[in-house]
């Protein structure tokens, strides 16, 4: 997997980028957010401990297309 862009406050990841893994995108974007979810119980805002930290995980399938292939 790979971080494609920064959006703001957003991270945006593809698989099979730039090197192909057959059909196992869905499954490793997958994974990869349960994993980070799994993780944000054990995680402390230092300057909010009591806060819990919260996300939005968001999958699209399709095709990725480079900025500079657009522009």
């Amino acid at each position: 997997m790979r971080q494609v862009e920064t959006i703001g406050d957003a991270y945006m990841v593809c698989s099979g980028i730039p090197i192909r893994n057959g059909n196992r995108h869905a499954g490793e974007i997958s994974t990869m957010a349960l994993v980070i979810l799994s993780k944000c119980g054990e995680f402390r805002i230092r300057h909010m401990p009591d806060i819990p930290l919260r996300l939005r995980i968001g999958i699209h399938s399709g095709l990725s297309v480079r900025r500079s292939q657009i522009l």
